[in-house]
Parts: structure tokens; sequence; C-alpha cells
């Protein structure tokens, strides 16, 4: 498996992403991979994509709603870097967050994007079950026939129906 389409005086550059634990994915600004470390490739072949025949918003499909590019994408354009938060992947029920620096081509002839992939699952199963959690707890407050009251420093913040009628 190749690990892109740079050349070597390039690649040499980015030699380093291949010893980062999380998938790292160089890409031009058109989000056509130009190189990925053996954690990305690795999580393509786990989805069932061919490395060398893939483009980012094949593997991330939301990616061409999230980030405004064109294939004229302005050199003065203000995505720097940032967040993607739970970005689904194509054909699976797996979401990763993904950190977007942008790579201007100054320190090398390349002008586009690095993006690491981090697994979003485990933060989005905390979310379901605090919201379930929250859930039960509201649920409660409401049908117990005991009159509940919260308080904060001494000032009522909720009280149930039922603390209502004492």
């Amino acid at each position: 498996m190749s690990g892109g389409l740079l050349n070597k005086q390039t690649k040499s550059l980015f030699q380093a992403f291949e010893w980062v634990k999380w998938p790292m994915v160089l890409t031009d600004r058109n989000l056509h991979i130009l190189h990925g470390n053996k954690a990305f490739r690795s999580l393509l072949d786990d989805a069932g994509f061919v490395f060398t025949a893939v483009d980012l918003p094949q593997v991330f499909p939301e990616l061409q709603i999230i980030l405004p590019l064109s294939p004229c994408y302005p050199e003065d354009a203000e995505v720097e870097a940032g967040l993607l938060e739970a970005v689904s992947m194509s054909g699976s029920s797996f979401f990763y967050d993904l950190a977007v620096s942008r790579i201007d081509g100054n320190e090398s002839s390349i002008a586009g994007f690095i993006l690491t992939c981090t697994d979003a699952g485990p933060r989005i199963e905390q979310k379901i079950e605090d919201a379930e959690l929250s859930e039960h707890h509201r649920k409660y407050l409401k049908y117990t026939d005991a009159g509940v009251i919260i308080h904060k420093h001494g000032k009522i913040i909720y009280s149930n129906e039922q603390a209502s009628k004492l």
C-alpha cells in the first residue's frame, strides 16, 4: 500500500506523520489525499476503502458541506484551523472528530490541509448516557409522590409540583 502521491522531497517533510498514533492525512485544497500515515491507511482499510483510489469527501461526505471549499479555494480564505466534531464516516456507524489545519504552501510545495482523526464514539456515547440519565431524573422528579425542592446556596432553583402543594 502506498503512503501517498507526494514526490520524495516533499514526502520527507511529512515523514514524521508515520509515527503519530492518530490517523493523519495530508490533502490538497480540493481534499484529494496526498499522503496518509499508517494509522490513517489502517482506518481506511478497516472501512473497506482503497487508499490510493479515494478522496477525503468519499470517506467523510460531510466535508463537502462543512468546509467552504471549491476547486478555486482562495489563498486568503479564513479557514486556518478548526475542529469538526462528530463527522460520520461513509458506509459505517463510526464518527470522528477532525482537527483541520491549513497549509499555505510556504514551507513546502503543498497548499492544502492536514487533518487528524480521533474517534468521537466514546464522547458521543457519554453524551447519550448523560441525556438518558437526565431524562430519568426528570421523570423521577415529575412523577414521584414526594415533594422535591432543589436549592443553590439557599435559593430555590427547582421544585416539583408535589412540593408546591406543601
